[in-house]
């Protein structure tokens, strides 16, 4: 018979899911938090405002960044650096569309489920 998984190993999967959903909501809410950022900042600020639970490796950050620009066009460089890690990325009309929506349809409605403070 097959031993039920333990809280610690259904937290890690639980922590999993919710970084592959709320991570790019993260990126896109940084860009426009701060107007442009880099991927490091975006990097950064992610881990800083998750306490590190939220993280995800460079090569994997680089690619959903990647994936952010060219192929759902949410972000666009704001700048002509030739360097990737120097590029800022703002968003675009559909990246702030999108943002404001996540929040309203999303993000705020999750406050009547959550237990406050």
């Amino acid at each position: 018979m097959a031993q039920e998984p333990t809280v610690e190993v259904l937290l890690n999967r639980f922590r999993n899911e919710l970084q592959s959903v709320f991570y790019p909501f993260f990126v896109v809410s940084i860009i426009e938090r701060n107007s442009s950022a880099n991927r490091q900042e975006i990097k950064e600020q992610i881990a800083s405002l998750t306490g590190g639970t939220i993280e995800m490796e460079v090569a994997s950050h680089n690619r959903l960044i990647g994936r952010l620009e060219k192929t759902f066009r949410l972000i666009e460089p704001s700048g002509r650096e030739s360097d990737p890690s120097l590029v800022r990325y703002r968003l675009t009309q559909k990246g702030k569309r999108l943002y404001s929506e996540s929040l309203n349809q999303i993000i705020y409605p999750l406050s009547d489920i959550l237990p406050t403070g």
